[in-house]
C-alpha cells in the first residue's frame, strides 16, 4: 500500500462530529438542572470510545513522527475528555451544579481540541481576530456590564469586549 494514500475512514469523522449534538443536549439538560437526564449521558459518551480509538489509529496510521505525534495528542485529549466525563458523573451523583458545569466546560475544551488536532472541523474561520472590526467604535458605544462590579455567572449571556474574539457572544458554561 502506498504510504501517501489517504486512509479509509468510512463514517468515523461523521460519527465523531455527531458528539457535538450530544454535547449540545447535555448542555441544555445541565442548564435546566435535569439531573434525571444528565445522569444518562456518561454511558452514551462511553459508547464512543471505540470510535475515537479507531479514528485516531486509522487517520494517522504511519510511523512518521507527525502521525505518531498526532496520535499521542489525540489520545491525550480523549483521555482528558473521559476524565472530565467521570467528574461530571460524580458531580451528577452529588447534584453539585458548579462541579458539573466545570466538568462540562472541560469536556467541551478537550473535545474541541480533539476536533482541531484531528482535522475534523468541516469549516475554517479565516478571520483571525474580530478586534479590527471595532477600531472605529469607541468602547463606551458598546453596552455591557462591568465584569468587576457584576461578574458573569454560569448560564449568563456574554459579549467578549477585548482580544481576538471581541464582539462575539456566548453563554458562560463554566467558571474556574
Amino acid at each position: 500500500k502506498d504510504k501517501k494514500s489517504k486512509p479509509r475512514l468510512g463514517g468515523l469523522p461523521s460519527k465523531i462530529r455527531g458528539v457535538v449534538g450530544i454535547m449540545d443536549e447535555l448542555q441544555r439538560d445541565l442548564m435546566q438542572e435535569r439531573w434525571d437526564l444528565v445522569e444518562k449521558y456518561p454511558g452514551q459518551f462511553r459508547s464512543y470510545v471505540p470510535v475515537f480509538t479507531t479514528y485516531t489509529d486509522s487517520a494517522f496510521p504511519s510511523d512518521e513522527p507527525t502521525d505518531q505525534g498526532l496520535r499521542v495528542a489525540l489520545r491525550y485529549e480523549v483521555g482528558r475528555f473521559f476524565a472530565s466525563l467521570e467528574r461530571l458523573r460524580q458531580a451528577t451523583t452529588r447534584r453539585s451544579l458548579n462541579e458539573a458545569y466545570t466538568a462540562y466546560a472541560d469536556m467541551s475544551l478537550h473535545f474541541d481540541r480533539y476536533l482541531r488536532v484531528g482535522g475534523l472541523y468541516t469549516y475554517y474561520d479565516s478571520l483571525i481576530s474580530t478586534e479590527p472590526l471595532f477600531t472605529n467604535i469607541p468602547d463606551n458605544a458598546l453596552i455591557f456590564s462591568d465584569p468587576k462590579k457584576d461578574p458573569p455567572e454560569v448560564r449568563d449571556l456574554v459579549v467578549v469586549t477585548k482580544g481576538p474574539d471581541k464582539g462575539k457572544i456566548g453563554i458562560v458554561i463554566g467558571i474556574y
